[in-house]
C-alpha cells in the first residue's frame, strides 16, 4: 500500500495487488469488503489497483517512489 494524494484528508490509501496465475480475479469491491471485516476503517484502501508485476528496483525490492507516481497517473490525481 502506498498513499497517494487527495484534496479532502491530503492522502488515501492506495493497495497494488498482483494475483497469482490461475486464481479467482479479484475486484476493488471485494479487497475492501474483506478488509472492512479485517482491518480498522481508516485502513481500508480508498483505491484498489489490480497490477501484472510491480516496479522493481535493481535489487529486486518494490519501488515505493514509482509505485505512488503510478498511482497517481492511473487514478488521474
Amino acid at each position: 500500500m502506498v498513499g497517494v494524494p487527495d484534496e479532502r484528508y491530503d492522502e488515501e490509501l492506495c493497495a497494488w495487488i498482483r494475483m497469482r496465475s490461475g486464481t479467482t480475479p479479484l475486484d476493488a469491491a471485494a479487497v475492501r469488503e474483506y478488509a472492512g471485516a479485517k482491518l480498522a476503517h481508516y485502513k481500508i484502501p480508498h483505491h484498489v489497483l489490480i497490477v501484472e508485476e510491480f516496479p522493481m528496483t535493481v535489487t529486486g525490492k518494490v519501488c515505493k517512489v514509482e509505485v505512488r507516481e503510478c498511482s497517481v497517473d492511473l487514478l488521474g490525481l
